[in-house]
């Protein structure tokens, strides 16, 4: 998977994972494409900012920061087509995670935090 499609894909799940906060199956996706991100292409997502018909990602990369936009109506076509779905509404509780029970699961610290600038309108 090449890094611009392992941003995209981040940022789809992202977006879905924030706003469906109690959807642990699109936050357990989004944290997998971020260990993608870091670990295969060295790249950490520094800040995403919405405008009126993009999403401008902030990344950092082998200690460069990068900068890099996507339309957003086909950013955001993953979330709507979930909302739109009645089999997608429904959360289904999950088993709590080992890692969570043991209180090492969730997002990383602050110098590989996932995305602690994402911004919404």
């Amino acid at each position: 998977m090449s890094y611009m499609d392992a941003i995209r894909h981040w940022l789809e799940i992202e977006l879905v994972a924030r706003a469906r906060p109690e959807d642990k199956a699109a936050i357990k996706t989004a944290d997998f494409f971020n260990r993608i991100l870091q670990e295969d292409h060295h790249i950490i997502i520094k800040n995403v900012q919405k405008a009126d018909d993009r999403y401008l990602v902030t990344y950092e990369e082998s200690g460069d920061l990068k900068e890099t936009r996507f339309d957003r109506y086909q950013v955001e076509g993953l979330l709507l087509a979930i909302e739109h779905e009645p089999k997608y509404g429904i959360v289904y509780p999950e088993e709590e995670d080992e890692e969570e029970a043991d209180g090492e699961g969730g997002k990383q610290g602050k110098d590989g935090e996932i995305n602690s600038n994402l911004e919404h309108e």
